[in-house]
Formats: C-alpha cells, structure tokens, sequence
C-alpha cells in the first residue's frame, strides 16, 4: 500500500504469529497517515487462552502433526507487555499505550464449544481425521474445558490491546 494511505490499522490475535514482528509494525507505521492509530491484540504470556490452551493440549497429547510451525507451542501463540511495547517502540513509534483486557467466552454445552473448532486453524485437521477419532478428539476437547453446573462451558480468555499512533 502507499506510505500514508490509512486512518487505522488494526491487527487482531496475528502478530505474535509473525516471524518478524519489528518489520509488520513498522509496515503498520508506514501505511499510517501521520495523525493515524495502530491497534493490535495478542495473548498474554502466563494467562489462560480459552478453548485454544484445551485443543493444542489435545491435539498434541494426541500425537497429531502440527498443522502449522510451532502449533503447538504456546509460546509463539502470545507475547508479554515488554515484547509487545518493544516491538511498538523498536518499529518507530514514540509511545504505545497497553491494557490487558480478560473476557469470558460461555457456551450452553460442550458440543457447542468443541464446534468452535472449526474455526481455528486447527480446524481443518481435526476435520481431516476418521469420524470416530475426530470424536474423540472433541470428546477429550470437552472433558478438558470442563462444565458449569447448568452445563454451559466458560473460558477465561486474557489479551494485551495495544495501540499507538502514527
């Protein structure tokens, strides 16, 4: 994209998954008018990832190829408040602003948390298996996520939101 060419730009739960986070934020900086703001969210380092910590415990313990680099590997699916604010600051922006935000994800069953699935980019291997070990699999999902008394499924779920401006 042209050099100044956006009003905002926002990053949702990808950075951490970037190899070279300095250089998506500085391309972030770069395609920003000067008065524009940057927005990005990871996962916190040390804080519960709702149903994803659950499904790559499973899919790992399970002894399932990695559907990508380090799928399973917790520590490139989040960042920590410094990583974060040093790759803001060492991509050229003069000051970044960070809160941790924590939201709770409920479910009415387990059925309906496991289709969750689906959508994740694990989601695609577990829809490769044979039904009976896919149904397994989501069955060791669901035991792992555990259940309310009324039978809905909660999940705590932890993010740094930072944001800058141009």
């Amino acid at each position: 994209f042209p050099t100044a060419n956006f009003d905002a730009v926002l990053c949702q739960h990808s950075l951490q998954f970037i190899p070279d986070r300095v250089a998506a934020v500085s391309e972030m900086r770069r395609v920003l008018v000067s008065a524009g703001v940057a927005a990005v969210s990871v996962w916190v380092k040390g804080s519960p990832h709702g149903l994803f910590s659950p499904v790559v415990e499973t899919l790992a313990a399970a002894g399932l190829s990695e559907p990508f680099p380090d799928a399973y590997l917790w520590s490139t699916h989040c960042m920590s408040e410094a990583e974060l604010r040093h790759t803001f600051l060492s991509a050229g922006f003069a000051t970044v602003s960070i809160d941790t935000r924590s939201i709770t994800a409920v479910w009415p069953d387990s059925a309906t948390a496991t289709a969750a699935v689906q959508g994740m980019p694990y989601g695609p291997l577990v829809a490769s298996l044979p039904k009976e070990q896919r149904q397994a699999i989501l069955d060791e999902i669901a035991a792992r996520l555990g259940h309310e008394a009324d039978g809905s499924v909660r999940c705590e779920t932890s993010a740094l939101v930072a944001v800058s401006r141009g």
